[in-house]
């Protein structure tokens, strides 16, 4: 009966140091030591309880390293999508571009070079040596190739139309950002006028000299 009630104490003792309370670094190491030495020990609560805070390490262990690889195959899945959407994007930019320029490429005939006597400003000087001239190189940009085959057909005739507009242009006008952009429109207007179908939807300057 003594020594039942002398392993009961000793067992109770055990499970006192295996509570769980706030551990510091040499106590942790020195729980670890007794567990070690309750694996050995004879008396079998001591033992059982050796056993059971190591299965327990053990689990959370496993449990740990299962979450961990989870949690990078989840991280690895979602960069290969996030890899594979920027790749579908990156794609779907470069065959949009490149129908975009090959459509482009169809649908743009060169008007030629036009060289330009500008009309005098009012009270503007004349300066000898010095020509009151511009050059002029212009691209069209068509709705279809229907329309730039026909320009082409029948450029001549669209020569003639731009130069009765260029007749009524003063150096201010073609060098200003706001007289550009009444020239293109007027181009476009007498031009898309004159078409028996489609259109001309921009004009495009190659090259402007103004002397």
């Amino acid at each position: 009966m003594f020594v039942n009630l002398k392993r009961a104490s000793y067992s109770y003792k055990c499970m006192l140091m295996m509570t769980p309370t706030p551990i510091e670094p040499w106590s942790l190491r020195q729980l670890f030591v007794r567990v070690f030495k309750g694996i050995f020990a004879r008396d079998l609560s001591f033992k059982l309880i050796s056993f059971l805070f190591l299965g327990s390490l053990f689990g959370i262990g496993l449990v740990g390293v299962f979450s961990y690889e989870l949690y990078q195959k989840r991280i690895k899945h979602q960069k290969q999508l996030s890899q594979a959407e920027l790749t579908a994007k990156h794609l779907g930019d470069f065959f949009e571009k490149q129908i975009f320029h090959a459509k482009r490429r169809y649908t743009l005939v060169e008007l030629g070079d036009f060289t330009l006597e500008l009309k005098p400003l009012a009270n503007q000087k004349t300066i000898k040596g010095v020509l009151n001239m511009a050059e002029i190189e212009l691209v069209a940009e068509c709705d279809t190739k229907e329309t730039c085959s026909f320009v082409e057909t029948h450029l001549l005739h669209i020569r003639d139309q731009l130069t009765n507009v260029f007749l009524a242009i003063d150096r201010e006008e073609l060098i200003s950002k706001d007289g550009k952009k009444r020239i293109y429109q007027t181009i476009i207007d007498r031009l898309n006028g004159w078409l028996p179908k489609g259109k001309i939807q921009n004009i495009y300057v190659m090259k402007l000299i103004v002397s």
